[in-house]
């Protein structure tokens, strides 16, 4: 709107001075020298309005060049935040819900393993004790799932600290997310805006 007003407002000065180079055309058939210097003085002062005016026009034609840059480069930098912020909740999800796969799949194995080996101890208790064979078997048996609950517990460790390292992703997105609204070209293009309108 500011641009079209200029616009506006030139297109009348170059009307005016159009119609001053008429009214001399017929004054010159009446000279008088006072009533041509008025007119000459009007018409450099009109054309130096025009001048003006058309300083200001080109002025605002590049603000809005400039303008039109700073919104496409602004659109860029926000759609790669977008794409990025977009593969990250992907990732995230995807983690997650490996995470509580595995978790699960432990637990019904631990749950099972603690079955067997309540099942073992009671056959141990029940079986002769001096059956030497029995014996060597149940000791093997119960090394065998001693190993395996070690083995179970370090994956247990393992996934406590993938769940410390989710916590700490979650973390990092909620900053992002912080970030991303606090950008300073997004306050550079309210300021823009702010003085041209």
């Amino acid at each position: 709107m500011f641009l079209i007003l200029r616009v506006q407002c030139i297109q009348r000065l170059h009307f005016q001075l159009v119609s001053f180079k008429n009214i001399d055309n017929t004054e010159n058939s009446h000279p008088s020298s006072s009533k041509e210097k008025e007119w000459e003085e009007e018409r450099e002062r009109l054309l130096g309005q025009i001048v003006e005016r058309e300083d200001s026009l080109r002025i605002v034609q590049q603000q809005l060049v400039d303008t039109k840059k700073i919104n496409l480069d602004l659109y860029d930098k926000l759609k790669v935040a977008d794409e990025k912020w977009r593969r990250m909740e992907r990732d995230m999800t995807r983690f997650s819900d490996h995470y509580t796969q595995e978790n699960e799949s432990l637990k019904k194995t631990i749950s099972n393993l603690e079955t067997s080996n309540a099942i073992l101890q009671e056959t141990i208790r029940k079986r002769n004790e001096n059956d030497e064979t029995v014996r060597a078997e149940l000791e093997k048996k119960y090394g065998q799932h001693a190993e395996l609950v070690g083995t179970l517990q370090e994956k247990q460790s393992a996934l406590a600290e993938a769940e410390s390292e989710l916590v700490v992703l979650r973390r990092k997105v909620a900053s992002m997310e912080k970030e991303l609204k606090e950008m300073p070209f997004l306050k550079e293009v309210d300021v823009i805006n702010f003085i041209y309108l």
